[in-house]
């Protein structure tokens, strides 16, 4: 497949950190992945997911968000609404909104993108459970950035019931400690 190296390698550098050095090594998988697919490829809509996370981790926010809602439309049209690259291109897609202040237009696209990952976690796929409980938590940073701290409460409440019925015990871990973090947070030590 076009651009697999450039992007294990952007992949890599992002989850180092390393946000300058991925920036130009995923660009260079987005560009061949558009000339041997076309512009209109779900793999140059994953090419492009990758790419907005790395604009994030760069502050580079408008670009971001601009890559994001590319990658989304392509995704949507080309391989459709319940698929994980449409749900992390959502993702990306609320990171940017989240880190420019645009809290309630970012609370959307991670409820839509939670959604969609809960209905792939209903189909027992383990990426599905964990990617729905990171954008649960990111989900609950919105929340909690607009003061609506009933509903963290209730988002965390309502992932551990997703989880007790998920196959994935490391995701199950995740959202009890998720709301076990949060009940500490707000003094309700007994119920935590």
């Amino acid at each position: 497949d076009a651009g697999i190296p450039q992007l294990r390698l952007g992949r890599a550098l992002l989850e180092q950190k390393k946000f300058a050095e991925a920036e130009p090594v995923v660009r260079q998988a987005v560009i061949l992945r558009r000339n041997l697919l076309g512009t209109e490829h779900h793999n140059v809509a994953q090419a492009l997911d990758v790419l907005a996370e790395v604009l994030v981790g760069e502050e580079k926010l408008a670009e971001a968000e601009a890559v994001a809602r590319e990658g989304l439309a392509i995704s949507r049209k080309t391989i459709g609404e319940q698929h994980f690259t449409t749900a992390d291109c959502l993702g990306n897609l609320g990171m940017a909104l989240h880190k420019a202040g645009r809290l309630t237009e970012a609370e959307a696209a991670f409820r839509e993108a939670l959604a969609i990952w809960r209905q792939l976690g209903n189909l027992k796929e383990k990426a599905a459970n964990w990617n729905g409980a990171w954008v649960c938590s990111v989900l609950a940073a919105v929340l909690r950035d607009q003061g609506k701290l009933s509903e963290v409460e209730a988002l965390y409440r309502g992932e551990v019931e997703t989880a007790i019925n998920s196959p994935d015990p490391g995701s199950q871990a995740f959202a009890f400690v998720s709301v076990g973090d949060w009940l500490r947070t707000r003094g309700k030590l007994a119920e935590a």
